[in-house]
């Protein structure tokens, strides 16, 4: 093999005029400092509780963003517990209270300079004999609480929506042993004699994406025994698709006159907004007969996601470049059907999107899963059931709509701004669900090529190797200039990247009658595969 010096080609080869992708980076949390206690109504004097508000100090730390609480009680009475930091109220974190285990709370952007009073006040209780409690100050977490859950039992499990997330929890049962946090977990407090019950809190920074199981341990007969958890997300770049508008409805063929949607398309205004670069509706119905549905925004029709209807969750439609010059006309024409009974849809515009949809799946039941290429990704989903009672959206979603009554069916729609790269499962809830479905569909932000490294370089002969860094769903450009100004030259702009994270490319200068050149330079662009 004759290698020819290569320098003049690996420096210049490596230049590329492409910038660098923008991603949704996650800040991970950092967890700076913790504290916990346990008070009960013994000793001499007691320390009454129910009338007396308990009160602490603690040093959130001058870099805090977030103050969280985790706490356990033996109580009864109505409630609620009130938490206040340097006289600022914490939030309690919703679906974290039942029974002993009395809940998470949290505080954005607490006071930073210095010690300050924390007082848990359990005035409006009757009876309070002891509570337990875990306190911890972070940085680096977005603003509010991403999901919270509690559950009878010693588990809970949690939507994690972001990598690199915060979790808390605490747990408190009536009688049994000493309780053990959750294996990996950094122990906040475990203890046996709250009162008359036993708790226990634990955090877990680091938290990858998916669902996650929050399991304490506990030994001896248990009764009465509860688990919450809440996720705190980190810091991340805002999303790169902007949801504008949205809206719903839901039309059945009922009331006086009936509004019989097999022979009359329903229309409704709607402004997708000035900025729009897609329209998406999610139908969900109760009908029967061939089809198919024909949805049009401006006359213009959308386009059904393949892969997306299943029994009665309709699918997803989408329309690229919308209308945007204020309201229009959006149609949803089901005159194929035989019979429909009810439709409920849902209707989001958004922008910053690649053109065309990822992917798009359905299946029967509550749950579907979509793989996210990357981060920051739009996923917009429906559910519909034959009967039941009123379904509940995936933990983590916006819902546009949750009906117990189309035509005979029931629906939801919901979406998710912003998902992680990787895959998404969306799981929908409902009661005494009959012969139930459910759609999704995924969207890609518009995505800024990122410089592709070339880490290859050979030359025998005139056959020529790159080797570059590359990604999947992109296509590379290899270019050739004999002066670093022009480089109108291309080798090959539709090159597709191999399996993994490396791409090679082999080519003859003599087919592109470059066999004699004294010296040329090389170079790669990256574009995306806009589907």
């Amino acid at each position: 093999m004759n290698r020819k010096p290569l320098l003049p080609f690996v420096a210049l080869a490596a230049l590329t005029s492409v910038t660098l992708l923008s991603s949704v980076a996650a800040v991970p949390v950092t967890v700076l400092n913790q504290a916990s206690g346990v008070v009960v109504d013994t000793g001499s004097p007691a320390s009454p509780l129910e009338s007396n508000p308990y009160t602490f100090s603690f040093d959130a730390g001058a870099a805090a963003d977030k103050l969280i609480v985790a706490l356990s009680s033996e109580l009864s009475g109505p409630g609620p517990t009130v938490i206040t930091y340097n006289d600022v109220a914490l939030t309690p974190v919703a679906g974290t209270i039942n029974g002993k285990a009395q809940g998470i709370f949290y505080l954005d952007a607490p006071f930073t300079g210095g010690a300050a009073d924390l007082v848990i006040d359990m005035t409006g209780f009757n009876v309070v004999n002891g509570i337990g409690f875990g306190v911890t100050s972070i940085s680096g977490s977005a603003p509010g609480v991403s999901a919270g859950n509690v559950a009878a039992g010693t588990e809970v499990e949690l939507a994690v929506l972001a990598v690199d997330s915060f979790v808390i929890s605490n747990y408190a049962s009536n009688t049994g042993g000493i309780p053990t946090v959750p294996v990996g977990h950094v122990e906040l407090y475990s203890n046996g004699d709250i009162g008359s019950a036993d708790g226990a809190a634990a955090y877990l920074n680091g938290v990858a994406a998916g669902p996650y199981t929050v399991s304490y341990g506990q030994p001896g007969e248990l009764a009465g025994n509860h688990t919450s958890a809440a996720v705190f997300a980190p810091f991340a770049a805002p999303p790169p698709i902007t949801v504008l508008n949205q809206a719903s409805g839901v039309v059945v063929d009922t009331g006086s006159p009936p509004s019989p949607l097999e022979s009359n398309p329903h229309t409704f205004s709607f402004d997708a907004g000035a900025t729009a670069d897609k329209l998406i509706v999610a139908l969900s119905s109760e009908l029967s007969g061939p089809g198919p549905t024909v949805i049009t925004y401006d006359d213009v029709p959308l386009t059904p996601v393949a892969g997306t209807i299943n029994g009665k969750a309709q699918g997803i439609f989408y329309l690229d470049a919308p209308f945007t010059g204020g309201d229009a006309d959006l149609v949803i024409d089901m005159s194929n059907f035989e019979v429909v009974n009810g439709i409920g849809f849902g209707v989001v515009s958004i922008a910053g999107s690649a053109p065309g949809v990822d992917s798009g799946s359905a299946a029967a039941g509550t749950e579907v899963s979509l793989t996210a290429p990357v981060a920051g990704s739009f996923v917009m989903s429906a559910y519909a059931s034959n009967a039941g009672s009123v379904p509940t959206v995936p933990m983590g979603h916006t819902q546009i709509y949750t009906n117990g009554n189309i035509g005979s069916a029931d629906g939801a729609a919901a979406y998710l701004n912003g998902a992680a790269e990787g895959a998404q499962t969306l799981t929908y809830t409902q009661t005494d669900a009959v012969a139930n479905s459910t759609g999704a569909a995924l969207f890609l932000p518009v995505i800024k090529p990122t410089a592709p490294t070339i880490t290859e370089f050979t030359l025998d002969g005139s056959n020529v190797t790159l080797g570059w860094t590359s990604r999947d769903k992109r296509f590379y450009t290899v270019r050739f200039s004999r002066d670093q100004v022009d480089w109108r030259g291309d080798i090959d702009d539709s090159i597709e990247p191999n399996d993994g994270d490396m791409t090679t490319f082999s080519f003859d200068l003599n087919v592109f009658g470059l066999g004699n050149e004294p010296r040329l330079f090389f170079r790669v662009d990256e574009r995306v595969d806009e589907r």
